[in-house]
């Protein structure tokens, strides 16, 4: 074999190399420079670009350091983290509803299609931490109050019908609605019956450090006018391996 001819050509599995869509986005804001001056400036068309910005693409080792060198920014920076993901459904509906802001809009603000947004707020997919706060940041809530949070404390786990809330979730809620903690607390005291809250409990609540029976969630989600389905999850519907962790049961006993 000559020293110009070519080595043969042996195929291996290139490293697949995962890039976070976010990431990317804020990289080339920062960097002052439109999608369409970012892709003259890599060799990309623009629709590929977006499907990259957008999660839609998997972006090749090759695109992302094309990317970081044209934005001057670290390779590492551009690489997806390990991320938990999760599933919003009807918090993520009920904060968008409250803020007034259309499918179409919220769409618009986040980069996703206003189809994966509703697909969102029915709990299909599951949502990565990256995604979940660009939904955060435009709802103008905590992360925690748009995904799902296991509280640190599970006294009513036991039972496998029982609904979890999600502290945060009622926290953002209860604020859109510019109601107070004694607000809801005299709201529940109103209605009556032996499911009554106290305020310390109530923030207890909101921070993610207490839960409560199915009877006061009800009462809950009357007094702050929200879904039931808003504010709560059903045990049994929370992923199997964060259940499993908690030591709860996968599924209703026979």
């Amino acid at each position: 074999m000559s020293g110009t001819e070519a080595a043969p050509h042996t195929r291996s599995r290139p490293l697949q190399l995962f890039h976070e869509p976010e990431a990317v986005t804020w990289a080339r804001e920062t960097a002052g420079l439109t999608k369409n001056e970012l892709a003259a400036r890599v060799g990309f068309s623009v629709n590929l670009l977006t499907a990259i910005e957008r999660g839609n693409r998997t972006a090749t080792p090759s695109h992302l350091a094309k990317i970081a060198d044209a934005l001057d920014c670290p390779l590492v920076d551009l690489e997806r983290k390990q991320q938990a993901s999760h599933i919003l459904g009807p918090a993520l509906r009920e904060l968008r509803l409250l803020r007034d802001i259309s499918l179409a809009s919220l769409a618009s603000r986040t980069g996703f299609d206003p189809r994966q947004i509703a697909r969102m707020e029915f709990g299909l997919p599951r949502v990565e931490d990256g995604r979940v706060m660009r939904l955060a940041s435009v709802l103008e809530v905590p992360f925690p109050a748009v995904a799902f949070t296991m509280p640190r404390s599970l006294k009513n786990f036991h039972d496998p019908y029982e609904l979890i809330p999600n502290g945060p979730t009622v926290r953002a809620i209860r604020e859109c609605r510019h109601l107070s903690l004694r607000d809801v607390i005299e709201r529940i005291a109103r209605d009556g019956g032996k499911a009554t809250i106290d305020r310390g409990f109530l923030s207890r609540l909101e921070n993610g450090i207490s839960t409560m029976s199915s009877a006061r969630i009800v009462r809950l989600a009357i007094a702050i006018d929200a879904p039931i389905s808003a504010i709560a999850c059903p045990v049994r519907e929370i992923p199997v391996e964060i259940r499993e962790a908690f030591g709860g049961e996968v599924a209703p006993s026979s």
